[in-house]
């Protein structure tokens, strides 16, 4: 067969990393102005990093929050169509341990603080270490695949 007709594996992996890459690129070049000029610009030029949230009319926040899932949502999408079934297993390893980190952490740190062991929840705290966890179950599924 002919090199129009058919395409190469090489060709295929060249053109998935390419748009793997590009999808990355383009959450990132749209999401770290706005977030920028948010959290640090108008924060930091008012002394308060929470400026924003409080001072900012409601209709805007709204749309910053339905934005930012819409391109949650997007990337997502763009990125799942651009990885092979090995990254995508990868993230699946990834996702259940950081959701079953969240599912774990959070009423057992609740229920401690109900009982005044420890001080209430701290969602941040919670939603930060279910977040690292699933970065190290990644990180070890990538290092174990070497």
């Amino acid at each position: 067969m002919t090199g129009d007709v058919m395409t190469s594996g090489e060709d295929l992996h060249a053109a998935g990393r390419k748009r793997f890459w590009r999808t990355l690129s383009l959450a990132g070049l749209a999401g770290i102005p706005v977030g920028f000029a948010v959290g640090l610009g108008f924060g930091l030029s008012r002394g308060d990093i929470n400026a924003f949230w409080t001072g900012a009319p409601d209709w805007l926040v709204v749309a910053l929050v339905a934005a930012s899932a819409a391109g949650f949502l997007w990337g997502s999408w763009r990125f799942y169509r651009s990885i092979d079934e090995v990254e995508r297993l990868d993230n699946l390893w990834s996702s259940t341990v950081a959701s079953g980190a969240y599912a774990i952490l959070f009423p057992a740190w609740w229920a401690l603080g109900k009982a005044g062991i420890v001080s209430p929840p701290n969602d941040w705290a919670i939603y930060l270490a279910a977040l690292l966890l699933g970065l190290v179950a990644y990180g070890k599924r990538k290092w174990d695949a070497r």
